[in-house]
């Protein structure tokens, strides 16, 4: 496979991590970062400029500098923004590329969507399948017969039993447990360190040992802002 001039979306700390695991792979180059805060334009991440913002990419994609693009940011408050870059770098025509750090097992029946990050010490079992922009960081097992649906994010530690369903946009916390057939819905946030035991609705945050509903989405939000 070619060498591919990869850009990073967002100037967050998990840029750095993204850009390690593309490091340690050694097979790609990553040519700059874009953010669209001003106070990051020229700082370094891992040997790598910060560009200047996100509407960069445009001539990026045209004057072919860049070919490929992943995105940088992990931040829970910035997932509607990340998922619109995401599909923004797609109608350009860039390649969203996967990265599966090299401490990774990932089984050879699995399947995995574009732009997903795979972190050190991920498992991800047989049969099981990642949609487009998933992210899992370090040291979390996803077991047999998974589906992962699109831009879901799965913190450190967390481990998904056999045949668990997580619906689009889903936000598993550092830690989590999900038992097995159990289904999380979309949009919600399953709280670090919770154990869940049965269905999560969509649009809703779940925490606890059993996990119970705590708020909808919509109120976390509003707390939040």
């Amino acid at each position: 496979m070619p060498s591919r001039n990869i850009v990073v979306l967002g100037a967050g700390y998990h840029a750095g991590v993204v850009i390690e695991a593309i490091q340690c792979l050694q097979r790609d180059r990553v040519i700059g970062i874009l953010d669209d805060q001003p106070s990051k334009a020229g700082q370094v991440i891992g040997g790598v400029e910060v560009l200047g913002p996100m509407s960069l990419l445009d001539s990026l994609a045209r004057e072919e500098r860049a070919d490929a693009v992943i995105l940088g940011i992990g931040n829970i408050r910035l997932r509607k923004q990340a998922v619109a870059l995401f599909r923004k770098a797609q109608s350009l025509g860039l390649k969203m590329v996967t990265v599966v750090h090299p401490a990774a097992f990932v089984s050879p029946s699995a399947r995995l969507g574009a732009g997903c990050f795979v972190g050190p010490g991920v498992v991800i079992h047989t049969n099981t399948r990642l949609g487009d922009g998933v992210t899992i960081y370090s040291g979390s097992t996803v077991d047999h017969d998974n589906e992962v649906q699109e831009h879901v994010f799965m913190g450190p530690g967390v481990h998904t039993a056999g045949k668990v369903t997580v619906e689009a946009g889903a936000y598993i916390g550092p830690g989590a447990v999900i038992g097995s057939e159990c289904r999380v819905g979309a949009g919600s946030i399953v709280g670090a360190g919770a154990v869940v035991l049965e269905d999560v609705p969509p649009g809703c945050l779940v925490a606890g040992v059993p996990a119970r509903k705590l708020k909808s989405i919509a109120e976390w939000e509003q707390d939040k802002s």
